[in-house]
């Protein structure tokens, strides 16, 4: 599992960087899960990414501000 953010979102770093370094704040963002699921799913779990990171590496257009 793998968490893309945007870059540009604070907030959403900070969160995300949590979830890297601090088992409490992925205890945290997983309530309804029992301490084995959640250990489970930290199994799985390869960190995060920026929406930018991958435009820059895929070469991919910007995304659009809205949807039609």
């Amino acid at each position: 599992m793998l968490t893309v953010v945007d870059e540009e979102n604070q907030t959403l770093v900070a969160d995300a960087t949590a979830l890297d370094s601090d088992r409490h704040a992925f205890v945290g963002a997983l309530p309804h899960l029992s301490a084995a699921e959640v250990d489970e799913v930290r199994g799985h779990y390869l960190g995060f990414t920026t929406w930018q990171r991958i435009r820059t590496s895929f070469g991919l257009p910007p995304y659009p501000e809205t949807v039609p």
